[in-house]
């Protein structure tokens, strides 16, 4: 089963302060059905080798684990590639320093019966994706998988705007578009609108 993926084509777009040759914004975007964080989870199991015989019961550990775990690498990884790609520094792109301004945009294929027989999108055919995952957890599971890529921390963002919507022509696969900017640094001393 396909994640994510990145189109032959498609690099990063790294924006360089004039001066410090800092980036100051990037854009990029990633193929693949947008998913989201799915929260974490407790697995019980039976510990045979710490059971206790002596006073006849048996000890029952438990751990705590994320299902998204691959699904958050899988991105990253991808994410990685791309923003190597036009930028030797390595990574995290942005620096402490940095506080930046976040578009996140999930586009979902839309499914066959939203198309007629010729391809043409039914006019009953929903405006937006419902069902496909909570807005929040989409914008997570890219805001994690992105930490110490992107970023340091997902703590430098202080503006983020997210938005979900269908692809109006058939296609094979959704796509995940990102964009950061430097809204404040310390670096760059100047405000970017």
């Amino acid at each position: 089963m396909v994640t994510y993926f990145k189109h032959p084509e498609n690099a990063a777009v790294i924006t360089l302060h004039k001066v410090t040759q800092h980036p100051i914004a990037v854009e990029f975007d990633i193929e693949g059905d947008p998913r989201p964080l799915a929260r974490c989870r407790i697995r019980e199991f039976f510990d045979k080798a710490r059971s206790t015989a002596k006073w006849g019961h048996s000890r029952r550990r438990s751990i705590l684990y994320s299902p998204s775990q691959k699904l958050m690498e899988a991105f990253g990884k991808v994410a990685r590639d791309v923003l190597m790609m036009g930028n030797a520094e390595g990574p995290p792109l942005f620096q402490e320093e940095d506080f930046l301004l976040v578009y996140i945009a999930f586009s979902f294929k839309r499914p066959k019966a939203h198309f007629t027989a010729h391809g043409i999108l039914r006019d009953a055919a929903p405006k937006y994706p419902r069902g496909v995952g909570d807005i929040d957890n989409l914008a997570k599971l890219v805001l994690d998988a992105l930490n110490g890529i992107l970023y340091k921390d997902d703590s430098t963002i202080v503006q983020l705007v997210v938005r979900k919507d269908w692809i109006d022509e058939p296609a094979e696969f959704g796509c995940t578009d990102v964009k950061a900017k430097i809204k404040k640094s310390k670096r760059t001393q100047r405000t970017q609108h």
